[in-house]
């Protein structure tokens, strides 16, 4: 019996790991559909291609990240690098509105659509993800599920309320309101980035 469990066991990992390859193939090619750069990166490259990202660009904006993506952050030898925090956001309103790149971790990943959720509680997401020109998300593969519904179900779950907002960024900023035509940027970041990291 203990046999029969451990193949069991054995084999639901390797049903997962084809899986969540799908989903990752699912996001890149929805993400990148949308006007979006998508990249999976070793923890220990991601910095080399951030280097390349943010290249002549002077001042970066940065909120709910991890401290070791925090610490490398802080080594990208820029003039201007912000952390936004709860309540500090009235403070650097002045500097906020000429930043150049702006880095977050999203709550969540719906793969179907290539969207990236944001929970925001007190606005410093939204505005991380909307001011700067270039946008980038840092994620790991826990927070990717297929659809939105079934991430937003998790992030309420997890949080046990609603946020101030919900914000689901689906590529750089577009509309279709000049006649009726995709126009890019319009409003918002030119360039989104999304890191699968390793």
């Amino acid at each position: 019996m203990e046999e029969k469990i451990e193949k069991l066991n054995s084999y639901d990992w390797k049903v997962r790991d084809l899986f969540i390859e799908d989903k990752i193939e699912t996001l890149n090619k929805m993400f990148q559909n949308h006007g979006g750069y998508f990249y999976v990166a070793q923890k220990k490259a991601l910095r080399d291609t951030l280097l390349s990202i943010i290249k002549g660009k002077r001042s970066l904006v940065y909120t709910n990240i991890r401290a070791e993506y925090e610490d490398l952050v802080k080594k990208l030898e820029l003039e201007t690098i912000i952390k936004l925090e709860k309540g500090s956001v009235a403070d650097a309103k002045k500097e906020l509105f000429d930043v150049d790149v702006g880095i977050l971790e999203p709550d969540a990943i719906a793969a179907e659509s290539g969207s990236i959720v944001l929970f925001d509680f007190d606005g410093t997401k939204s505005f991380v993800a909307f001011l700067p020109e270039i946008f980038i998300a840092v994620a790991e593969e826990s927070v990717i599920f297929d659809t939105v519904p079934e991430a937003l179900g998790n992030l309420i779950k997890k949080y046990s309320k609603m946020p101030a907002t919900i914000q689901i960024v689906n590529g750089p900023s577009r509309t279709g309101d000049i006649e009726n035509k995709i126009v890019r940027p319009s409003h918002g970041p030119k360039d989104a980035y999304l890191f699968l990291v390793k």
